[in-house]
């Protein structure tokens, strides 16, 4: 079975012009569909979420029917986003979806989703059905970033150091506290908001302020509603994307710039209150600090705190040299630069195309402070 719903096909001037939001329910009755490869399902979206019907634990039934009206339900609040789709996967009934063979994340990568979403139903003690849920960013969105800028006092005169700090997503996974069944309407709101973020994000045209805007009025209803008050590290995943998306709204309506920023950095500071012990909120704050002309004395902090909470990231040991350099800790500056340098080769990761020049220029002046 497959429902297939407002995704409409027209073919004009040899074109396939498609609506702007597309949702399909696929019912799998082969235990091992998911081992074999299929047909991509509408290929050009680019907010797309894959979800499966919730496992159930201990008897309780309605995981198909949850599934389902979660995927109404953001089918419903994403119409409009150009990009935007949703897949559920269902099993048929007598079946269940944890007696099939396959990974989550592999299931989303093969349809080429950025977001993938699973969870498991169980009674509570009264035995009212509960909701356990995890969100997979497959492909993390657009970050954000600033220019960086400092001079060393050198013997010769200023040394100007200069680059980006850098906002690499790192938390691609969002766990979200277990709820009552009834809250799948809270769910939808932060799902969709997550949707509008990443097309937003990507400020391809005219409409990225627009969608921007949505994607912090849903992520904002989010928290406005009770589940929000308890779950903390769900809470402070909506209000880190409501401050990366002020902040790129600030870039791209600078009559506002200045109330945007402000809102970025509110929102950021309560994103690191309500979870403290994610890197990715020191690193969006030390961004909109460096673009609002806060001290690097005052910035350094902030990396610090995300390369000690993720010192595997390539990108959070990056800024903390550029701006250790700032400050004149030369000899750590090289040394963290070195490491990523090393982590690059060894992990095959992207390389920073600053990252060699940085490396040459620190070495010199650090050479020329050791000769006088």
């Amino acid at each position: 079975m497959k429902r297939l719903t407002l995704c409409l096909f027209v073919l004009f001037s040899g074109l396939f012009i498609l609506t702007t939001r597309a949702g399909i329910q696929i019912e799998v009755v082969d235990p091992l569909y998911f081992e074999k490869k299929h047909e991509v399902i509408f290929p050009w979206a680019d907010a797309k979420l894959v979800t499966f019907e919730f496992e159930a634990v201990e008897g309780i039934e309605g995981g198909k029917q949850r599934a389902k009206e979660l995927h109404n339900q953001f089918l419903q609040k994403i119409q409009g986003l150009p990009g935007g789709a949703i897949l559920t996967f269902l099993t048929p009934e007598g079946q269940r979806i944890e007696n099939y063979r396959f990974t989550v994340k592999q299931a989303a990568q093969q349809q080429k989703a950025q977001m993938s979403l699973w969870g498991r139903m169980f009674p509570d003690k009264s035995g009212d059905s509960l909701i356990n849920v995890r969100l997979g960013l497959v492909e993390p969105p657009n970050g954000i970033q600033a220019a960086f800028e400092s001079r060393i006092e050198m013997p010769r005169g200023e040394q100007p150091i200069r680059g980006f700090i850098n906002d690499e997503i790192t938390q691609k996974r969002i766990d979200f506290l277990t709820v009552k069944e009834s809250n799948i309407a809270a769910l939808a709101d932060f799902l969709s908001g997550m949707a509008f973020y990443y097309k937003g994000a990507k400020k391809e045209n005219s409409r990225a302020i627009q969608l921007l805007e949505t994607a912090i009025r849903r992520l904002n209803s989010y928290i406005d509603n009770t589940l929000s008050q308890v779950d903390y590290s769900a809470a402070s995943a909506a209000h880190l994307y409501i401050a990366r998306a002020y902040f790129i709204l600030a870039d791209l309506e600078r009559e506002k710039r200045k109330a945007h920023r402000l809102n970025a950095e509110q929102y950021a500071t309560k994103a690191i209150d309500l979870n403290p012990y994610e890197p990715d909120p020191y690193t969006v704050l030390a961004v909109i600090r460096s673009a609002t002309g806060h001290t690097t004395q005052e910035i350094a902090p902030l990396l610090k705190k995300a390369v000690l909470l993720a010192p595997g990231s390539l990108t959070a040991s990056y800024n903390l040299a550029l701006v250790n350099s700032g400050t004149g800790q030369l000899q750590d500056a090289i040394q963290r630069l070195e490491h990523v340098d090393y982590l690059q080769q060894q992990e095959q990761q992207p390389t920073y195309r600053e990252l060699d020049k940085l490396q040459d220029k620190l070495r010199t002046i650090n050479s020329d402070r050791q000769t006088h």
